[in-house]
């Protein structure tokens, strides 16, 4: 049988799959010329269909086995079935076993069985590395899981991957790892050249962006400036007449505080100034740049347009990449002084404490898993999340982020056609999901939260949002909110090891 593509395109199909796997397709429907619409796997594919006997039956489940799979369209067979009423599971899982030469025992059609029910390529390579790793297995399902997602995203089915994999799902996040560590070193009383480093390297991302806001506009000018221009800010934003005494305890209070989102929040709201905190921020950093000439350059607030890319850099999620690099362009190897580059050189000093090396070791695991989650074996497509802990607001806020999207011809992520998840735990808004849609440079903004009515605060912050997309060459065609919050997308964005299942609106 000759396979060519049905919504998607052929250049995604080649390489998709290889010589010698085996899918369990369905005929959906017996088309003109000699062809037929296929349920290959996850895929619908048009099949040219050659002499076969008995005839393809629509509704009728096959084992379809590839022949050639570099070719255009791609080349595969019909398994041989066994004559039995019906086509049952049991017989497919057998036929799998007769087709690529294995011992017909439990774990092997177990095995089979499990790829089978889940539509994935078949291979005898697969199915005894697979044993390999199940051999002392104590939970098959979740460990048939790992498995499959390895081979979804083409990922060597090794024990180091298996286990890397395997520990996203159990292991706690990295930001609980991360406090973990840093407590293990202030409390250990040895110290070496490479623990003061990690100490150092764990401290300042914790503390990255904590000077942001009203709080780092206060840093930058002085306290002694700061608070008569704010005073002389907000007797700006409301009437006159309502300027009381009990406002300006209110305004004093503030000033003798931390200047946090929370307090800035409740400030407004005490002032009834109908503004967002961060709409009101970046007001007054203009207002005190209008009034401090000679301050401008540095009463700037943090901007947070590259925040997770700074985040991603901290933590160490190109460190593989530099070292390429470095290697590649001929110099010897520099120091990235990311938190993976640092836990590595903790976990291979001697004179570092075994605990602490087994904590660093975790903690470089867990951010290798993170890392490999992104890998997508479609170089066309992109779908993939991880969580990270992001420095923000004084603390760290753990984010899981899904991106699902098309890649251009050199693989780069194409930030113009992409849906995008990010899974927030808020202290205030408590459970959070937010979906940025874009296509065309239009992008359409969801938060979905059912804790608080965050309309009013939309509206005011929506000006700002429209002109810093505008700014970056995007529009904002529409900001809502609703209440229920989808449990479905929370588990794509939060959930380890997500499978490639992407369908993309591509004709042929």
């Amino acid at each position: 049988m000759n396979f060519q593509p049905y919504a998607i395109s052929q250049s995604q199909m080649i390489g998709t799959y290889a010589p010698e796997q085996i899918l369990r397709g369905k005929v959906l429907d017996i088309l003109p010329d000699r062809t037929a619409l296929v349920q290959l796997g996850a895929k619908q594919v048009v099949a040219k269909v050659a002499s076969i006997e008995p005839p393809l039956k629509v509704g009728q489940d096959y084992l379809f086995q590839i022949q050639q799979g570099s070719s255009n369209p791609l080349l595969a067979k019909v398994v041989n079935r066994k004559p039995t009423v019906g086509v049952s599971s049991l017989t497919m899982a057998e036929d799998v076993l007769t087709a690529l030469n294995l011992k017909n025992e439990p774990l092997n059609r177990k095995i089979i069985q499990s790829f089978l029910d889940h539509g994935d390529p078949i291979s005898r390579d697969a199915i005894l590395q697979a044993r390999a790793l199940l051999k002392t297995s104590g939970d098959f399902s979740k460990d048939m899981q790992t498995i499959r997602w390895l081979i979804n995203r083409q990922l060597p089915l090794t024990d180091t991957f298996f286990q890397t994999a395997k520990d996203l799902v159990s292991s706690e996040p990295l930001s609980a790892k991360l406090d973990t560590i840093l407590r293990e070193i202030k409390n250990t009383t040895t110290q070496t050249a490479t623990i003061e480093k990690l100490k150092a390297s764990l401290t300042a991302f914790s503390e990255s962006n904590k000077a942001d806001g009203l709080a780092g506009i206060f840093t930058r000018i002085g306290q002694d400036k700061g608070d008569p221009l704010l005073k002389s800010f907000i007797k700006g934003q409301i009437p006159e007449s309502q300027f009381t005494q009990s406002i300006q305890i209110k305004i004093d209070s503030f000033l003798s505080g931390s200047f946090s989102l929370k307090e800035t929040t409740a400030l407004l709201k005490d002032l009834n100034i109908n503004r967002s905190p961060q709409s009101f921020i970046e007001s007054f950093q203009r207002f005190v740049t209008g009034h401090i000439q000679e301050s401008m350059p540095q009463i700037g607030i943090a901007d947070h347009r590259d925040l997770l890319l700074q985040t991603l850099k901290l933590i160490g999620f190109d460190y593989e990449h530099q070292i390429a690099e470095w290697f590649n362009n001929g110099p010897a190897p520099g120091k990235s002084n990311s938190l993976k580059e640092n836990l590595l050189a903790v976990v291979q000093d001697q004179q570092a404490p075994f605990s602490l090396r087994k904590m660093a070791h975790e903690m470089v695991q867990k951010i290798t898993g993170e890392q490999i989650q992104m890998v997508s074996a479609d170089p066309f497509v992109a779908q993939f999340a991880f969580q990270i802990p992001i420095p923000f607001q004084k603390e760290l806020t753990n984010v899981s982020i899904y991106w699902e999207g098309k890649r251009d011809r050199k693989g780069t992520l194409d930030p113009d056609s992409c849906t995008i998840l990010l899974w927030l735990e808020l202290d205030h808004l408590k459970e959070t999901l937010i979906s940025v849609r874009v296509q065309n440079h239009n992008v359409a903004l969801t938060i979905q939260n059912n804790e608080m009515d965050l309309r009013s605060w939309l509206k005011s912050g929506e000006p700002l949002l429209k002109e810093r997309l505008k700014e970056n060459g995007y529009q904002l065609v529409s900001l809502t909110q609703t209440d229920k919050i989808d449990q479905n997308l929370v588990k794509k964005a939060s959930g380890p090891l997500t499978e490639s299942n992407y369908r993309l609106d591509v004709k042929v």
